[in-house]
């Protein structure tokens, strides 16, 4: 990453660190002093779905779980209820990310480590090769699983889960997964880590600058060749997770390539 920073500085990047929109610096200065704003502020937001006790203090979210142990890594401050050493350990998810936590709780010393995902590993969104080194390193895998709420006791998290079975629907290009009646089980857990995938979360300054979303927040952007990736605002483009939802970084890249040429020709 320091190295690819490096080749963008060189070429004649700005580099602006540490600073936030709407809070250091306003949406409109950038809006009034440039041809043409790119946005790539990415999906953030976790996906919590319904389930209760999310907000124990033994369940994290994804992001700041990895967060965390980076920085702990790298010897910054750090918020030490994220340490997992000598935890049983439940990651609910099967993306990449899913693996991240998976893999970081093994190394950070975790008892065990269980991964719960509702389909199989042929129908798993992950990296395949994620997962297998993830299973190498000493992840158990519970396939066809989901969890439906979260509880904690003073002996620790349950996990109150049903099994699934894949079923084709008319509607849905993927295998959906069915809740099984009468599979009910409790697995019990010192620390659960959710890593469902992730929502855009829209700033203000969004609408307040005619930017269109949907009703999940995902900014609406034009698909025509000539002006794709511009959004309702002309002078705006963007691009990413925050236009398609939770992908691949090479998705993103290939999206910013493409709203680079589209904003050649606006600005031309």
């Amino acid at each position: 990453v320091f190295r690819r920073v490096k080749q963008l500085l060189d070429a004649g990047m700005e580099l602006k660190l540490n600073t936030e929109i709407g809070k250091d610096i306003a949406f409109d200065e950038i809006y009034n002093n440039y041809d043409a704003v790119f946005l790539a502020t990415g999906a953030t937001q976790g996906k919590v779905l319904n389930h209760e006790g999310y907000n124990s203090n033994n369940v994290y979210m994804a992001v700041p779980f990895l967060t965390n142990i980076q920085k702990k890594l790298l010897k910054k401050p750090f918020d030490k209820k994220y340490a997992v050493a000598g935890k049983h350990v439940m990651v609910i998810g099967g993306g990449d990310t899913a693996m991240d936590c998976c893999r970081t709780a093994i190394r950070e010393g975790a008892k065990s480590v269980k991964c719960l995902y509702r389909r199989d590993f042929q129908n798993i969104p992950g990296s395949k090769r994620e997962i297998e080194n993830a299973i190498e390193e000493g992840v158990e895998f519970i396939w066809n699983t989901q969890a439906l709420d979260i509880s904690e006791n003073n002996h620790g998290l349950s996990l109150k889960t049903v099994e699934t079975e894949l079923k084709k629907e008319f509607n849905s290009k993927r295998l959906v997964p069915v809740l099984k009646t009468g599979s009910e089980k409790t697995l019990k857990a010192d620390a659960v880590i959710i890593a469902y995938g992730f929502n855009p979360s829209p700033a203000p300054w969004l609408k307040e600058n005619s930017i269109e979303t949907d009703d999940s927040g995902k900014v609406l952007v034009s698909k025509n060749t000539e002006n794709i990736m511009q959004t309702s605002n002309p002078k705006v483009f963007a691009g990413g997770d925050m236009v398609r939802g939770s992908d691949l970084v090479v998705t993103a890249i290939f999206e910013g390539r493409t709203a680079a040429e589209s904003i050649k020709r606006y600005i031309m």
